[in-house]
């Protein structure tokens, strides 16, 4: 048959004698639809860019053989098929080609309708032919670490040709390797789904990206919950009664709601709560954090920062002589070398770079790594 007459574009498929028809990768079948497209050189003597045409016959080769519009005859034999798909039409002694990029196949919706699979909107089709990129393996089964009814997408394709995709666990299954429980498919072009798919992606981050910005035009979005902040200004001042200039802090809310959704929330003063503005309080930095909190450490015991005593107990943070790093130990006062050394299984060392693990006022009795 030659071109075909009475062949209605719709917006995902096209009709003809009443039956709808679209895009199939898989390998093509008697009466199938090509549509030919992008014609180069001769091929455009006897074919019509854009138009279609019925499959008469598909060699031994799976190349889809039609009829051209001059109704030339075809000769489907070995010389005139080679995998590669292209379609050719025999003419006095000589053939005709239209290549394979130059055509797509068509095929009847209905004719596979036991093939389809449809989730969250999106149909796949089963396919027989080899995995490509992109395409899906559908499991049939909840075995090999696969979910019945799910869906997995091949990531690449091994030297074997094999389909890589990954299971449940994250581990690489394959595809045709195993083909017990699964089976092989492909999305189906959907133009319209498609492209409301897309806007509402785009809405979503659109959406998202607003209210990222709006988050990052608000001054408050310099300080996170538990960041340790100074105040520098209003102490003493609703709503930061309780709260005094210079003092450190921590950030609370940054995104409180009251005192008109332009303050901080912050803890730590002799009331429960205090609102900062952002220009009243500045984030300390790492650094200062843990000297803050070296600081109250040591405040808490009642001593200056580095106010070692004879008896703390010590863990060494450097190694030095038969003391790795991590000794425990306790201070000693060494006459001969004037001053506190740490003593550990009958062994002293100086170590400059110790922490304090416990206050000698809070050791009784304890013996920790051998150390009385």
């Amino acid at each position: 048959m030659a071109k075909l007459n009475g062949v209605v574009l719709t917006s995902e498929a096209i009709e003809y004698n009443g039956a709808k028809y679209e895009r199939y990768t898989g390998t093509p079948h008697v009466d199938d639809i090509v549509r030919v497209d992008d014609l180069e050189g001769t091929s455009e003597d006897y074919a019509t860019e854009g138009a279609y045409y019925s499959v008469v016959r598909v060699d031994s080769y799976n190349d889809p053989q039609i009829t051209d519009n001059e109704g030339d005859e075809l000769n489907v034999d070995a010389v005139d098929g080679d995998g590669s798909g292209d379609v050719r039409v025999r003419l006095d002694g000589g053939l005709k080609l239209i290549y394979l990029r130059e055509y797509v196949v068509l095929e009847p919706i209905a004719d596979r309708s036991e093939e389809i699979i449809e989730q969250d909107g999106v149909k796949y089709r089963k396919v027989d032919r080899k995995p490509q990129v992109g395409d899906f393996v559908y499991a049939t089964e909840s075995i090999n670490n696969m979910t019945r009814g799910k869906l997995y997408e091949i990531h690449h394709i091994d030297l074997a040709g094999d389909g890589a995709f990954k299971s449940d666990v994250n581990g690489t299954n394959y595809y045709p390797t195993i083909k017990e429980g699964r089976i092989l498919v492909e999305r189906i072009p959907n133009a319209t789904a498609d492209l409301e798919r897309e806007v509402s992606e785009l809405q979503t981050k659109l959406a998202e990206t607003q209210a990222q910005l709006v988050i990052a035009q608000d001054p408050r979005s310099a300080f996170g919950k538990g960041d340790k902040v100074r105040l520098i200004s209003g102490g003493g001042i609703r709503p930061l009664q309780g709260y005094c200039d210079s003092e450190i802090y921590e950030v609370n809310n940054p995104y409180t709601m009251g005192w008109s959704n332009k303050r901080v929330e912050i803890i730590g003063g002799t009331l429960p709560n205090g609102y900062a503005l952002p220009t009243q309080i500045v984030k300390l930095t790492a650094e200062e954090v843990a000297r803050v909190e070296e600081a109250a450490k040591w405040t808490a015991i009642g001593r200056e920062v580095g106010e070692w005593k004879e008896g703390d107990i010590v863990k060494t943070l450097k190694a030095v002589g038969g003391h790795p790093v991590g000794t425990i130990g306790k201070l000693v006062y060494d006459t001969d070398y004037r001053k506190l050394r740490v003593e550990s299984k009958g062994r002293v060392f100086s170590h400059d770079l110790r922490e304090l693990i416990a206050p000698v006022e809070s050791v009784v009795n304890l013996t920790v790594g051998g150390v009385n």
